[in-house]
């Protein structure tokens, strides 16, 4: 009995060590677990994240942006069709859009005749600038308009500027005549951070013309 006891006891030690042993493998098992308790919150918690950004996305109108296309020109007269396109995944949920004849809103602005006390009169650049309301352009789709309210003259500035949920959005276009051809080239830009979203301009379109 009593080696027993002196086996006991000079192995203290040993219980000591095996103890300390047995409480780290316990510790390290309770932090995989909890690893991996942690990454699979971490990824469902992306999951979710992803879900509602998809959500809003699908509300606001996410990235897409409206994009104005032009059809059926006439190649004298430069009167033209127009369609307003989606140019993303998301609904874009439009307000109003408003046309701008560049280059005649300066004209009248830059005529002395025009100015007064009081600045210039805004009837004057009334029919310069038309306004269209809007509504909800789907993903990958358009809203078909009806004729383009100015005739197309070469070396033409259009300003083009689309209120919607996801953001205002400013096209401008530029109209250039060759033979019986009208070159387009455009630009799409955010207001007002003045972004460019997308811009195309053809391979032989003069660059004097480029004035955006």
């Amino acid at each position: 009995m009593k080696k027993l006891v002196d086996f006991l006891v000079s192995g203290s030690d040993w219980i000591v060590i095996v103890g300390g042993i047995i409480t780290l493998l316990g510790t390290v098992l309770v932090n995989i677990k909890s690893n991996k308790e942690s990454d699979a919150n971490k990824a469902e918690q992306a999951k979710i994240l992803e879900q509602s950004l998809k959500i809003n996305s699908v509300i606001t109108g996410g990235d897409s942006y409206p994009l104005v296309v032009f059809h059926d020109i006439d190649p004298v007269f430069g009167v033209s069709q127009y369609v307003i396109s989606n140019q993303g995944d998301y609904p874009i949920t439009a307000t109003q859009m408003t046309i701008s004849d560049v280059k005649s809103n300066q004209r009248v602005m830059n005529n002395p005749s025009n100015m007064t006390n009081m600045g210039i009169n805004l009837d004057l650049l009334e029919p310069y600038n038309k306004t269209f309301p809007l509504h909800e352009i789907m993903p990958r789709t358009g809203i078909t308009m009806n004729t383009f309210p100015y005739k197309f003259i070469d070396g033409g500035i259009y300003s083009i500027t689309i209120m919607a949920r996801n953001g205002n959005f400013i096209q401008t276009v530029i109209t250039h005549k060759e033979q019986n051809t009208w070159l387009i080239a455009y630009r799409v830009t955010m207001f007002p951070s003045n972004k460019v979203i997308t811009q195309s301009v053809p391979a032989n379109f003069p660059n004097a013309l480029l004035t955006w």
